[in-house]
């Protein structure tokens, strides 16, 4: 089958759902489908795509604006936006269009609902070709929005529509009504990249933990990841052991970083947490989980519906053998089940998150349990083949 994968979020970009672009289309075309892939052109992409050769990728230019932007109100006052957005996706239609008769497409999966989505929907209506809408979890909007009413269009004629967590099918239910055409498939991990390992010294001594417990948390700094949360947590778990001698490494960078940074400041915690920016690279990702004695990322859902769709870096974690931290709110219950590969916390109360770090300090055994709990679950359940095969395209 010729698949045509349209994504906003693709690699060499950072984050979960590029992730879940590369790896879902590394994976489908591993069970034996042909992938063509769609995103934006941005630095860095003709060397990954170049790099990456076994997906044949088409980069497209420009902006490309999402409707999500628009609201009935704004758009007469945004009106030469508005009028430039519906330019751009009548270029890209065009475009869409001769990849899809040079390529001899069967199916579009498009990654987000928004821009790729409305150009399947009249692909669809003008040449029968059937798409699938794939939801993350932040992207459902109101019903009585400009956005939320297109939205409704989309999904109504799309041939399926794809959950990245048990929590997210539930939502698109509620708000969407569709819930004859959803398929539930999580995450993925990549066991071969992510896998417990020695760390070598040189590496101890970089990072500045020789002899020192690690905390780890990896995200973008958004507030709903509960950042915060951790940071306040640390402190609070510090003060009932001040002796104890751990470091918190965070890991990622975004708009958020400011005011993370300055609660350091304010709770006197620079000696002990440490900024290490973004890490893109694999190799070093995958060294810092091995460091790490517990994983943390109490992410929590915030007012008007933005929340965590499952958190690929739960399982990354995991496949190092590493217990895991995580809030109990949105998808991540699908990720982490409590008390099994992790524990689940109330992610806006401090004692809860520290108490829980206190646990997994305290009981090593019980902490390492729960790491090789969760290797077998992610290379059992979680591999991207094993998500690939639960999508039928049928």
């Amino acid at each position: 089958m010729n698949i045509l994968a349209c994504s906003l979020d693709y690699k060499p970009q950072i984050g979960g759902i590029a992730e879940y672009t590369y790896n879902l289309c590394k994976a489908f075309r591993d069970i034996g489908h042909n992938i063509i892939i769609v995103a934006p052109e941005i630095k860095g992409s003709t060397e990954f795509d170049q790099e990456h050769s076994f997906l044949k990728t088409y980069r497209l230019t420009g902006d490309l604006t999402q409707v999500v932007v628009f609201s009935f109100k704004n758009i007469l006052f945004k009106l030469p936006a508005f009028i430039k957005m519906l330019m751009e996706i009548r270029t890209n239609y065009r475009k869409i269009k001769k990849i899809i008769d040079n390529e001899k497409i069967d199916k579009i999966i498009c990654f987000q609902w928004d821009f790729f989505g409305v150009i399947a929907y009249f692909l669809s209506k003008k040449h029968n070709i059937s798409y699938y809408v794939i939801f993350h979890g932040k992207g459902l909007n109101e019903k009585l929005s400009f956005p939320g009413i297109l939205q409704q269009i989309i999904v109504n004629k799309a041939h399926g529509i794809i959950a990245n967590s048990q929590y997210t099918k539930n939502e698109i239910i509620k708000k969407l009504n569709n819930e004859n055409k959803i398929i539930t498939a999580y995450c993925g991990v990549d066991s071969k990249i992510y896998y417990k390992k020695i760390v070598e010294k040189r590496l101890i001594a970089k990072y500045g933990i020789v002899d020192r417990k690690v905390l780890l948390s990896i995200g973008r700094f958004v507030e709903r990841k509960g950042f915060d949360y951790a940071i306040r947590a640390f402190r609070e778990y510090l003060n009932h052991r001040p002796d104890f001698n751990v470091v918190y490494l965070i890991v990622g960078s975004g708009h958020d970083e400011v005011r993370l940074k300055k609660i350091v400041t304010e709770l006197n915690l620079t000696e002990n947490v440490k900024f290490l920016g973004e890490i893109t690279d694999e190799e070093e990702k995958n060294n810092l989980y091995n460091v790490a004695d517990i994983f943390i990322l109490p992410c929590r859902e915030l007012p008007g519906g933005d929340f965590e769709g499952f958190g690929i870096v739960y399982l990354e974690a995991n496949c190092c053998e590493k217990p895991v931290i995580a809030g109990n709110s949105g998808g991540v219950p699908s990720a982490v089940q409590d008390g099994f590969n992790g524990l689940l916390v109330n992610p806006e109360d401090i004692r809860d998150i520290a108490s829980k770090i206190e646990l997994l300090f305290n009981d090593p055994d019980y902490a390492r349990q729960l790491g090789q709990n969760g290797r077998i679950r992610a290379e059992t359940e979680f591999s991207w083949l094993s998500v690939a095969k639960r999508i039928n395209l049928n």
